[in-house]
């Protein structure tokens, strides 16, 4: 019984020691961002193994491809070819039309014809570039503030995973996204409404979807360059272009349109070429198993756009990150869960050999990937939750355990052998006592027998 309690005291006392250590460290190197691109990947990983998704009715893109360059003769492509191209799609009935293709400046010919097509297209919205080189938006729709940002945020590796949904300009006002302005034109024709939800936490209610911003505390979004400046949210991809339906510049342009394709859909108009370079890596590029194609920024607005009608309308959530304090606590169970768990397995006759490498491993990969299912399938109900950060906590402790319980063995063993010793010291100090006993008692009987021989000797001579 006191053998077994003293084992407990030694166990919980290493874990007490491990945990806040090992918890210490990782949030540090959390901190200081050397973490965060493992969290992406993780991300990326999420994003490509989940479920394929159903194309979105609710959208339809407009591409324009070195095809549709080459039938128009040159580019840009002059403002009269562009004001028949808004006409046909007008036409159609659209719930709202995105231009993400810059027209600052005058193209002609035909420019009269593109400033009254704007002025007269109610639900167009087109671009300016806000961020970095700045492009100015198309004077005739800037006056009746019928302009959105065309920027997308990338990545200290290159690729996209946040959706702009506002930016601030030079002036200090913001202005939104390409994708959010067109959510948002079709979502108040159907009565939702942005809502501020908590101002203090800058949380907007927008039908069933509540926006959380991205904060340097999510998701690996850490360290002195995180850049989470406006209002930006992690973007819960539908897919490639492959989850729109798509029609061809050119078939606009002839009018080889199906009837109704684009009736009551938001519509966005943009390059798919990569020699327009208006395209991004995304999660979907994996370099371990060779790069895929990048993906045309107006599939990026399209993806976004949809992220906010699906999760207003209550069919797809919002991805969110936790807070501080969650993500710390999260990295400490599992810090625990490695030193509480190795030590358990250890102590079981499975691991007699080898058994810190064989212990270790087992508890590391069989507990790890308990994790790494339970993380995946919070991502599938929205919640984006760190996975290196604990996992890297859970290995740290399970080897410091395992290392611990290495020397503790050896202390047992040694424990062990020195008792051992001790008593076998014991019985050669009875057995020699023993032997001189023996000895002396040999001697005083061969004393006797000699004393009585002589008296009977004595005896018989009488």
């Amino acid at each position: 019984m006191k053998t077994k309690l003293k084992q407990q005291l030694e166990m919980w006392g290493s874990v007490l020691i491990s945990v806040p250590v090992v918890t210490g460290v990782v949030i540090a190197l959390r901190l200081t961002g050397w973490l965060q691109v493992l969290e992406w990947g993780a991300f990326d990983g999420f994003i490509r193994w989940r479920p394929r998704e159903p194309i979105d009715d609710r959208i339809a893109i407009v591409t324009i491809d070195e095809t549709d360059i080459g039938h128009i003769g040159q580019w840009p492509m002059p403002d009269g070819v562009m004001a028949q191209l808004l006409e046909n799609i007008r036409a159609q009935q659209p719930s709202a039309i995105g231009l993400d293709i810059y027209r600052d400046l005058p193209l002609e010919p035909g420019h009269q014809r593109l400033v009254k097509v704007f002025e007269t297209t109610p639900n167009l919205i087109g671009i300016q570039k806000v961020a970095g080189e700045a492009v100015d938006p198309p004077p005739a729709l800037a006056k009746d503030d019928r302009v959105a940002a065309s920027d997308n945020v990338t990545d200290a590796d290159g690729k996209v995973r946040r959706g702009v949904v506002a930016i601030g300009k030079e002036d200090g006002n913001l202005i939104s996204g390409l994708g959010t302005r067109l959510a948002l034109d079709y979502l108040e024709k159907r009565d939702i409404e942005l809502e501020v939800a908590d101002e203090e936490k800058s949380t907007f209610q927008l039908g069933k979807a509540k926006f959380h911003p991205v904060i340097p505390t999510h998701r690996g979004y850490v360290g002195p360059k995180a850049d989470t400046g406006g209002f930006q949210i992690l973007l819960n991809y539908r897919g490639q272009i492959d989850r729109f339906d798509t029609i061809s510049m050119k078939d606009v342009l002839e009018n080889r349109i199906p009837a109704d394709f684009m009736r009551d859909r938001l519509v966005f108009i943009g390059a798919i070429t990569p020699s327009l370079k208006d395209i991004f890596q995304t999660p979907y590029n994996n370099a371990l198993v060779g790069k895929s194609r990048a993906m045309p920024g107006i599939v990026i607005h399209a993806n976004l756009a949809s992220q906010i009608l699906s999760a207003a309308q209550g069919d797809r959530p919002m991805l969110r990150g936790w807070g501080r304090r969650a993500n710390w606590l999260w990295i400490a169970t599992w810090s625990f869960v490695g030193a509480a768990g190795g030590w358990s397995l250890l102590q079981t006759r499975l691991f007699k050999k080898n058994l810190f490498l064989i212990g270790t491993l087992c508890t590391i990969v069989s507990i790890g990937s308990l994790l790494a299912i339970g993380s995946y399938l919070a991502f599938l109900g929205g919640w984006m939750i760190p996975v290196f950060s604990p996992l890297l906590a859970l290995g740290a402790s399970a080897i410091w355990i395992a290392n611990y319980h290495d020397q503790w063995q050896l202390k047992r063993a040694f424990s062990k052998l020195a008792t051992t010793n001790g008593q076998l010291a014991i019985a050669n100090g009875k057995l020699e006592n023993y032997s001189r006993t023996l000895e002396t008692r040999v001697e005083e009987r061969t004393q006797e027998l000699r004393q009585e021989a002589i008296e009977r000797q004595r005896a018989e001579e009488e």
